[in-house]
């Protein structure tokens, strides 16, 4: 018998659910076996599938040994009523790459002839294919066939983890949020206060359906198209920015009054910067724009380039340290704390990252914004706000961030609960979920006012 002979596993009970397929790919991953095809269904109550060795000089003599530790895993795991039967001379392991493809092997064709002897009847069997042999395939297209594989059965069990991990959170709701958040997402084009208004208006004369934002009270718009890009005025700067209307609302948290000194402590790219700017009453107040990854620094730079004239310049000052340790303490008025996050959205917009998913991303990040948003309060004066914000939809770096602060003894400060006109409250917060929200978000909001 070949050392490759693929293994022919077959069920007789009513076919897998979804669970226990990602069950069944797992067992496969530990195991010594490599997944060649997908459990197809030849009825309602039975499906087959083949499997093979990974390693190409696999003793034939362990094999069995191998196929009988699969059993009792499937078992362990609650799967019964899966056969795993040994290949038949002929079923190499280039067949079974052929049947996975689609392309009939030769034990279906043995298979098909003798069901059709004891039919009487030929099926479309040519009679010179008894003979035909089939073309060797080398070990290291095996190979690539057998890591392809895996790689694909790894990324479908890390996107069953991740719809397992919100469903989990959300519940029923999770497959409306799921299907919101894979969609495109909304943007709003903030209007640049410090820009000519008729250049403004001339530059969004065409865009279907021009509607001002009634939730925002900085101006803001919404179109059921897509905005142009920005033109540039006498001043030299872009007349509007486009961001998440969602994002406005969390620089509004701040409630800003002309002459404060404010520090985004996490500013990059500089949507929310510029916002904070439109409200500050320029060239009162002074807004410290914090940026530790070089790449993303230079992005804020040229957004505070873009958009402020030079005159103004002045009032921002960038800097590129570590949040988390930021050294001044009881300097500031305000302070925005848009903390790095899982971002799900943008994962799901990116399979390339969302691969690179675990379930140990979001308390990772959980981690940081701790220490980001006890940097945030040590630097804010007391009776100063500091807003907590993420785009993340996991609890743990939403309410869970604020009630780990909760407990912390080093500071004194109080949660001010405030209403949105879109989104929800949570308990140590608000959140903006696209489900409920006309597509705008997420975003999640929690405002500290520092008392001692």
């Amino acid at each position: 018998m070949s050392q490759l002979l693929p293994v022919v596993c077959s069920s007789h009970l009513p076919l897998l659910t979804q669970s226990e397929v990602s069950t069944l790919h797992l067992l496969l991953l530990r195991s010594s076996f490599c997944l060649l095809s997908l459990p197809s269904p030849a009825s309602l109550y039975s499906f087959t599938f083949r499997i093979i060795p990974k390693r190409a000089k696999k003793s034939p003599l362990s094999i069995p040994k191998s196929m009988s530790q699969l059993e009792c895993s499937l078992q362990r795991c609650g799967i019964n009523g899966i056969m795993l039967a040994e290949g038949r001379e002929g079923d190499s392991a280039q067949e079974a790459c052929r049947w996975e493809t689609g392309q009939p092997c030769s034990s279906d064709v043995r298979e098909g002839r003798e069901s059709d002897a004891e039919d009487g009847t030929q099926r479309g069997v040519s009679k010179g294919s008894k003979n035909r042999q089939v073309k060797a395939v080398s070990k290291t297209k095996l190979r690539n066939i057998r890591r392809q594989e895996e790689e694909r059965q790894r990324k479908c069990l890390v996107l069953q983890a991740f719809r397992n991990f919100y469903l989990v959170q959300y519940g029923e709701r999770w497959p409306s949020l799921f299907s919101e958040l894979q969609a495109e997402s909304r943007s709003c084009c903030l209007v640049n206060g410090f820009a000519e208004s008729e250049v403004f208006m001339q530059n969004v004369a065409n865009v279907p359906n021009l509607t001002r934002l009634g939730f925002t009270t900085v101006p803001a718009y919404g179109c059921s198209g897509r905005f142009p890009h920005p033109e540039r005025d006498s001043k030299n700067v872009y007349t509007y920015y486009l961001l998440d209307a969602a994002s406005v609302l969390a620089t509004e948290a701040l409630e800003i009054h002309p002459g404060d000194s404010i520090l985004d402590l996490c500013a990059a790219p500089g949507g929310k910067s510029l916002a904070i700017l439109q409200q500050m009453g320029l060239p009162q107040g002074m807004l410290t724009a914090n940026e530790l990854s070089d790449d993303r620094r230079q992005r804020l730079l040229k957004v505070i380039a873009d958009y402020v004239p030079r005159n103004l310049r002045q009032c921002v000052k960038v800097t590129g340290r570590d949040g988390t340790r930021w050294p001044e303490s009881e300097v500031y008025d305000k302070v925005l704390v848009d903390a790095p996050c899982s971002s799900e959205r943008h994962l799901l917009h990116d399979l390339e990252e969302m691969y690179r998913w675990t379930h140990k991303r979001s308390g990772n990040c959980a981690k940081r914004q701790l220490a980001l948003l006890a940097a945030g309060l040590r630097s804010v004066q007391v009776g100063g706000l500091v807003v907590y914000s993420t785009c993340s939809i996991s609890n743990l770096e939403n309410d869970g961030v604020i009630a780990k602060m909760l407990k912390k003894i080093k500071f004194n400060f109080e949660i001010i609960h405030r209403k949105f006109p879109i989104g929800e409250e949570t308990e140590h917060g608000w959140i903006i979920l696209p489900d409920l929200a006309h597509g705008w978000g997420p975003l999640y909001i929690a405002i500290l006012k520092r008392t001692s």
